[in-house]
């Protein structure tokens, strides 16, 4: 099974230009560590954030040789001395210094020396205190990360095959090094999205952490659905964002609920009753108000909202698509406005939803029928998404009376019901020729957001054409679903795609399979691309049908 030492430099920390492009961090520090470039290390205070700033780490000379594992930064300096570096709390750092002379330190933070037996240095390093005094902590945290690489290797479907095994170690490593510790206003540990972009807890994105989580660190599974639920209102929203500071999370808006399903395989792993009991309200709270606030009343489809056309696009998820471009927004329940517009990921996930809730509800004694009616209700519904001409799930835009009026753009959202279970043999082929189609979603990195021959399409144009992982995991997912071996091949090209860069991202070019690069350049260290790699590298992601 591999660990660690089977995957040296997983991740660059620094670009052929210098510019950072990896951020080691670990133990849930809010602060991160690269290579210097005026010093031996650059640690990073709160990189995501407005006035961040950087401290230098000399330790006597420059480096001659240097190495990037999971768990530690490793080097030679040219003056003999080896270094390893690695976290051992949330708030402090260790070097250790082998060498027959005690290190030469130099650094803008707080640090103390510690003699750890013959020719062995401890360096301290402490941004707002604490101190550490354990010789042995690095080996038990490399311990600690070789149980990580055993359980997301478990069940591989490519073992073996060197890109897929690289993904993975390079999945794990990126959630781990973006677990961020409870903080401020944040009581929980979460997984941030990125620390070059994202300095808090995205909903979206943490019921994605948590779902592929659930598996390889069911605690921190946990963890990521509590932090999020933490600031839930009385009425059931969970804000868009979660920061450290209360005052900045964003209540304009939230995000599409997926978080039964994420509880859901929690549960499967751990049987952990009192965790189910403790996490099922919120859930089923956040269904109520979807129901309450994201739907008109007399229709069965839930829509996008928010304040403004802005905020209602990201309560879908798909910050600047195009797919709104045509959809009025009107006035909906409780002062929020609406798009006119059906979208079947939206409804596809409000559907798992309900079907998990009506689950779950049986285990603790509770009763299933109210969810069971919202799942036919949603099930029945999106029947009216698929397009008979095409044989695809589409958006449709909605009549001001509330009928459905004309199918709207194609989009990743045309394979989210399939996977989770609605259609039959019809709809896989037609599903399968358009996953296929080099016009469509057949790219060369294949399952962009917006197909090829649409007019919109940007392939760097953030949703408007990149490949997104989350997105072409249930594509392949979808594809398994014929049981005709129709995902093997694109499973592949992902996972080499994610093994060809030096690090994970936020979205990718379907023509060249490159770090997106539009108006909105892919963020480095992305967290749910990890989230999805770990997913479709084991067979998943799981639908809920």
């Amino acid at each position: 099974m591999p660990g660690v030492e089977d995957f040296p430099d997983l991740i660059q920390l620094r670009d052929e230009l210098g510019e950072v492009t990896g951020l080691f961090s670990d133990h849930g520090a809010w602060f991160g560590v690269t290579w210097g470039e005026r010093a031996n290390f650059e640690i990073h205070l709160r990189p995501a954030e407005a006035g961040a700033r950087r401290a230098l780490l000399h330790l006597g000379a420059p480096f001659r040789g240097r190495t990037v594992w999971a768990d530690a930064l490793e080097g030679d300096l040219l003056d003999g001395a080896h270094l390893r570096l690695g976290f051992v709390s949330p708030d402090a750092l260790v070097v250790e210094v082998r060498h027959d002379r005690e290190p030469r330190v130099g650094c803008d933070l707080p640090f103390s020396v510690v003699a750890a037996g013959e020719g062995r240095w401890l360096v301290v390093v402490a941004p707002e205190g604490g101190a550490v005094r354990d010789p042995d902590c690095l080996d038990a945290n490399r311990t600690r990360w070789d149980e990580m690489f055993r359980r997301a290797f478990h069940g591989l479907r490519l073992a073996g095959e060197a890109a897929a095994e690289l993904a993975v170690a390079r999945a794990v490593t990126v959630l781990g090094w973006n677990r961020r510790a409870p903080r401020g206003d944040l009581a929980h540990h979460g997984v941030i999205p990125s620390p070059f972009a994202y300095p808090g807890y995205w909903a979206w994105d943490s019921w994605k952490h948590a779902h592929a989580l659930a598996t390889v660190e069911p605690w921190l599974a946990a963890e990521q659905l509590r932090a999020q639920f933490q600031r839930q209102d009385r009425d059931g929203q969970v804000p868009d964002t979660c920061m450290p500071q209360r005052s900045r999370d964003h209540w304009d808006n939230t995000k599409p609920p997926m978080a039964a399903w994420a509880l859901e395989a929690l549960w499967r792993q751990t049987e952990d009753r009192a965790l189910l009991a403790e996490l099922y309200p919120p859930c089923a709270r956040q269904f109520v108000w979807w129901d309450r606030f994201r739907r008109r009343p007399g229709e069965a489809l839930h829509a996008a909202g928010g304040v403004d056309r802005r905020t209602a696009m990201w309560d879908s998820g798909w910050d600047d698509s195009r797919r709104f471009e045509e959809a009025p927004l009107e006035k909906g329940p409780g002062g929020w406005r609406l798009f006119r517009l059906w979208q079947p990921d939206l409804n596809t996930w409000l559907l798992g939803e309900a079907r998990i809730l009506a689950r779950l509800a049986r285990v603790l004694d509770q009763d299933p029928a109210p969810f069971e009616a919202d799942a036919r209700r949603l099930e029945e519904g999106l029947r009216r998404l698929l397009d008979p001409d095409t044989g695809l799930w589409r958006d449709r835009l909605v009549e001001e009376d509330g009928s459905p009026g004309p199918f709207a753009r194609l989009s990743s959202a045309c394979w989210h019901p399939y996977w989770a279970g609605l259609g039959g043999e019809a709809e896989g082929r037609a599903l399968l020729e358009a996953l296929e189609d080099g016009r469509r979603f057949g790219t060369p990195l294949p399952f962009p957001a917006l197909p090829r021959d649409d007019p919109g399409f940007d392939p760097d144009g953030y949703w408007n054409g990149a490949v997104w992982f989350d997105q072409a995991a249930l594509a392949v997912a979808a594809l398994e679903r014929l049981e005709t071996g129709a995902g093997e091949e694109p499973l592949r090209r992902l996972l080499s795609a994610a093994a060809d860069h030096p690090n994970l991202y936020e979205n990718y070019s379907p023509l060249t399979g490159a770090p997106a690069q539009g108006a909105r350049p892919a963020a480095p260290q992305f967290s749910w691309t990890a989230a999805a790699i770990l997913e479709m590298a084991r067979g998943g992601p799981t639908p809920f049908a």
